[in-house]
């Protein structure tokens, strides 16, 4: 962890909102409990317990994040309209301010990045453009062995939600290597070892 400095000065949450909002309105900063809560209560996941896949982001229809929180739970008067599907954020409480504002947009940047490739693929699922055999055929071509291997990681690393079948190893897969590809290149033969020639 950074700590900030008075030259490196942190951003508040209501600054970086208004930021990520002007780039896309769908975007909305939430705590981490509240992430949590829609995850678990969307996808049916039981217990008490924090760990929660998919931890940092989740896209959520409007209709279901207001049945799970209220406006004011989110940060928003009663007068926000949200647009039909919310794209939220995870903060953890304290790390705005343990962190410099560059520190800040990058991480939100990617965040936001790697939420959007999601949504992305789940609408060409939703409108069949990509079926599970057109999966299949791309994990041949990428590799049997590296597609397992990757699944694997993602596994471990607990960014699957629920049901973890193919579809959602390949939408995870992809939108994990692509925000690497991107964000943080160097990460990627750590997630992904098997795929020698990225």
């Amino acid at each position: 962890m950074t700590a900030t400095t008075e030259s490196s000065p942190s951003i508040r949450t209501a600054e970086l909102q208004r930021l990520l909002s002007n780039t896309d309105p769908a975007a909305l900063v939430v705590p981490l409990r509240l992430l949590r809560r829609v995850i678990k209560q969307d996808r049916g996941i039981p217990g008490m317990g924090l760990q929660v896949p998919h931890r940092k982001t989740y896209v959520v229809p409007r209709d279901t994040l207001l049945a799970i929180a209220e406006p004011d739970e989110l940060g928003l008067s009663a007068a926000t309209e949200l647009p039909p599907t919310v794209v939220l954020l995870g903060c953890p409480e304290t790390w705005l301010a343990t962190h410099t504002r560059v520190q800040a947009l990058l991480r939100y940047w990617r965040l936001l990045f790697h939420a959007r490739i999601d949504q992305a693929l789940d609408q060409q699922f939703a409108d069949g453009k990509l079926t599970e055999s057109a999966i299949r055929e791309k994990v041949q071509r990428l590799g049997q062995v590296e597609f397992e291997e990757a699944c694997q990681v993602l596994r471990q690393e607990n960014f699957l939600l629920p049901p973890a079948d193919l579809r959602i190893c390949f939408r995870e897969f992809v939108a994990l290597y692509l925000e690497l590809k991107y964000f943080a290149r160097h990460l990627l033969c750590r997630y992904f070892p098997a795929i020698e020639d990225p």
